[in-house]
């Protein structure tokens, strides 16, 4: 994982990883709305992590054709943006998350680069102090997370 040292990767800033934290909606009547001021985004023009994040819910018996059930196409699905800039050096060093939605990485693990203050994971086991952080508003209310890192397959999960 990165450190604040490093030099931006693939578009990452530094203390950025790569990972895709979509942020599954079941129906609720109103449109579909990836909010861009609660620093999400529409993953529709990205129909193969759609697909996958729609398997993985009917693989979970989440939503389906099941009698009862919720179709799995009409979830809404949008990614949580990680935070940047100034927003990102505060969610990994400050004790409060910026406002505006968002998560950050934060890592202590032992022979491992650090990213952030080691005390946000201090109850974390010893050899497992690594931590999104989201912010008080992320995922939503009544939403499933599926997080994807490192380039690894939603479905093969």
């Amino acid at each position: 994982m990165p450190n604040d040292t490093e030099e931006a990767k693939d578009g990452l800033q530094p203390g950025q990883v790569p990972c895709a934290v979509i942020e599954a909606v079941p129906p609720t009547g109103a449109a579909c709305d990836c909010n861009a001021n609660a620093n999400r985004i529409g993953v529709d023009d990205r129909p193969q992590l759609r697909q996958a994040v729609l398997s993985k819910l009917e693989a979970s018996q989440t939503c389906g054709n099941g009698t009862g059930q919720t179709p799995c196409e009409q979830f809404c699905t949008c990614e949580i943006k990680q935070f940047e800039g100034d927003d990102l050096r505060s969610c990994q060093n400050d004790a409060t998350t910026p406002s505006r939605g968002g998560y950050c990485y934060i890592n202590a693990a032992p022979n491992e680069p650090n990213v952030g203050e080691a005390n946000l994971v201090k109850d974390c086991a010893p050899d497992s102090k690594r931590l999104l952080r989201f912010d008080a508003g992320s995922p939503a209310n009544g939403a499933i997370a599926l997080v994807a890192c490192l380039g690894a397959s939603l479905g093969s999960q």
